[in-house]
């Protein structure tokens, strides 16, 4: 089943989902909250770094004349590898788990937080993995050695 749900929902929905349950968590258990003195302000800068680094990536893509369409894979006329690319392998799925990290800081609740292993489980199994399966067919052994030297998410 799990297969036949690969590269097909957009990331952001993903991202969405998990977004909206930490906030329904966060209220729904308020006992979790917890007070930390600059939270908004560290939330704003946490998030500010996650949209920088995922339209970082984007760029890096445009640069490359190549898609960045997370449904088609297969239409990639090249491999990124330059710019965040030379950190992380998936920088704008990076990105969208730092706006989830300071999302969970601005809600200030413990249990928001343990939500964030599931939105990387999610995106390894329904998005990344067959991404790499794809870029693999395609690039060979120059994504083989991309792959060996720099980190799915960092």
């Amino acid at each position: 089943m799990l297969k036949s749900l690969e590269l097909k929902i957009p990331p952001v929905v993903h991202f969405a989902v998990v977004g909206g349950t930490m906030y329904l968590v966060s209220k729904q258990v308020p006992k979790f909250d917890y007070s930390l003195t600059g939270s908004k302000v560290l939330a704003s800068v946490v998030a500010i770094s996650g949209v920088t680094l995922g339209i970082k990536g984007v760029i890096e893509f445009k640069k490359e004349q190549t898609t960045p369409n997370p449904h088609t894979p297969d239409k990639a006329t090249a491999l990124v590898t330059q710019g965040v690319y030379q950190y992380s392998r998936n920088p704008m799925y990076f990105g969208l788990l730092t706006v989830l990290i300071a999302w969970g800081l601005y809600l200030s609740n413990l249990l928001a937080f343990l939500l964030l292993p599931l939105f990387i489980i999610i995106m390894n199994r329904l998005q990344i993995k067959p991404e790499e399966r794809v870029l693999a067919e395609k690039f060979g052994k120059t994504y083989q050695a991309y792959k060996a030297k720099v980190r799915r998410w960092i």
